[in-house]
């Protein structure tokens, strides 16, 4: 964080080089593209969110596929098979 000699220092080179006519008007532009900024962000916390509920289904999604696979090519036993013995 800049102490308030930096600032001023700022402040007066900034004042040399624009003028005192044009800082307030790059005051002004610096507000408003503030304001705008300010309005959009929460579209984009709102965006993130979704992103990670996405990530999140596909995620479980892949689990579950791995373990119906893994169950799928699981040796199965006589006494696993549910179907009735034919003798």
């Amino acid at each position: 964080m800049p102490s308030a000699l930096e600032i001023l220092l700022i402040f007066g080179a900034l004042l040399l080089f624009f003028g005192g006519r044009k800082l307030p008007e790059m005051a002004r532009n610096v507000a408003e593209a503030r304001r705008a900024f300010d309005e959009e962000a929460p579209e984009t916390d709102e965006q993130d969110e979704s992103k990670t509920k996405t990530k999140e289904a596909v995620d479980n999604l892949s689990e579950a596929r791995r373990a119906y696979e893994e169950e799928r090519d699981r040796p199965r036993r006589a006494s696993d098979d549910d179907s009735p013995s034919q003798e």
